[in-house]
């Protein structure tokens, strides 16, 4: 099971509590993105850059097969980038807050301007735009990662939002099975994405988590690890028929 975290947080912070559980009935790694590690001094660049780095090792370790895949935010650009790769194969995709805003060929242009607000929100400031994502204080002190730079920020931002540009021209994939989660204070952010997810992955089904805001599903291991383990024992019951 390949777990990939979102933007401007750490695989610890957001997989520390539930690599353990979930550890304990598959093989875990945790992909910790360019530019979001205390010990790596890049920045992050791409999604496939990244992707290509998780090829890589399930090409070495894993012969290119995954059981399944989880990707928060960025990280589930990331994970859309290695599913469309054709170099691995993934019998799962989960893709939590993966957001779609129509800002179109102002993406770049507004990269900028959203990175600074970017380090505002890791600094504890732009309250407005943390409620908009349905975040609290809490999450914000728990999951973000202050280390991350205005660079990271910024390709971040373009790369997430751009996995939607890269879908136009991928052919539909028949045999991943995706699941979009979400929680319901950020329904608003995700429609759109899903809409645009559901052409070239026809098995997508959607599963929101009331009351919860971007990301918030990650702050409850048990509930996580339960919600992950049912939807893949799902995915592996028409293959055991």
């Amino acid at each position: 099971m390949v777990l990939i975290h979102g933007l401007a947080t750490t695989w610890e912070q957001s997989f520390g509590e539930i690599i353990p559980l979930l550890s304990a009935r598959y093989h875990v790694v945790a992909v910790g993105l360019s530019g979001h590690d205390r010990t790596d001094p890049d920045d992050f660049v791409s999604r496939e850059s990244d992707a290509h780095q998780v090829v890589l090792h399930l090409r070495r370790e894993r012969a290119g097969r995954v059981h399944g895949v989880f990707g928060a935010s960025l990280g589930g650009a990331v994970a859309v980038e290695l599913a469309c790769s054709g170099l691995v194969r993934i019998d799962s995709l989960v893709l939590d807050g993966l957001v779609r805003l129509p800002i179109g060929r102002f993406t770049r242009r507004l990269a900028g301007p959203a990175a600074r607000l970017g380090r505002a929100v890791v600094a504890g400031r732009g309250g407005w735009l943390l409620k908009l994502a349905g975040l609290t204080p809490a999450t914000i002190a728990s999951l973000l990662y202050g280390g991350v730079s205005e660079t990271s920020l910024r390709n971040g931002f373009v790369e997430g939002f751009g996995v939607y540009t890269m879908l136009r021209h991928v052919p539909v994939q028949h045999d991943v099975r995706v699941a979009c989660w979400y929680g319901e204070k950020e329904a608003r952010l995700v429609g759109g994405g899903i809409r645009e997810l559901r052409r070239p992955f026809p098995r997508l089904t959607e599963r929101v988590f009331p009351g919860y805001g971007h990301g918030e599903i990650l702050k409850h291991p048990q509930q996580f690890v339960a919600e992950l383990t049912a939807l893949l024992e799902h995915a592996e019951a028409p293959t055991s028929a």
